[in-house]
């Protein structure tokens, strides 16, 4: 009876070890990886309100599905010249939601709003010259 439970009790270790050896690269490649102190240097992400998906726009900060519902409807009937034409044009959109927004939202145009007036004609104004 002692031999058979001695054999139990090596099968059991053998299971034991086995494991171990499994989980043994797993745990030597996390300990690479904390180990690992090289620098990471990530770029902010500027989102274009104009062309972003609908799951993006969704990680701007204080704006839930029924306010992006609305941008996206204002969207669609033209596109935003810039952060305050958001603030215009979106209901529930205000100021302080605005300012949490300047850092994340970039609108390519926003200095060149009339890019967005069907029609319009760019002028060079900085021409002195008298015709």
């Amino acid at each position: 009876m002692a031999s058979r439970q001695r054999i139990h009790w090596i099968g059991e270790l053998g299971v034991i070890a086995a494991l171990l050896l499994a989980a043994a690269p797993i745990a030597w490649n996390a300990r690479v990886a904390v180990w690992d102190n090289s620098p990471t240097t990530l770029e902010p992400t500027l989102i274009d309100p104009n062309v972003a998906p609908r799951a993006l726009l969704l990680t701007l900060p204080q704006l839930g599905p029924t306010a992006l519902a609305r941008l996206l409807a204002e969207r669609d009937r033209a596109p935003f010249a810039s952060l305050q034409d958001i603030d215009r044009r979106v209901a529930r959109v205000g100021p302080v939601t605005i300012g949490l927004w300047r850092t994340l939202l970039d609108i390519p145009d926003e200095r060149n709003p009339a890019a967005f007036v069907p029609g319009s004609v760019l002028v060079d104004v900085t021409d002195t010259q008298s015709r």
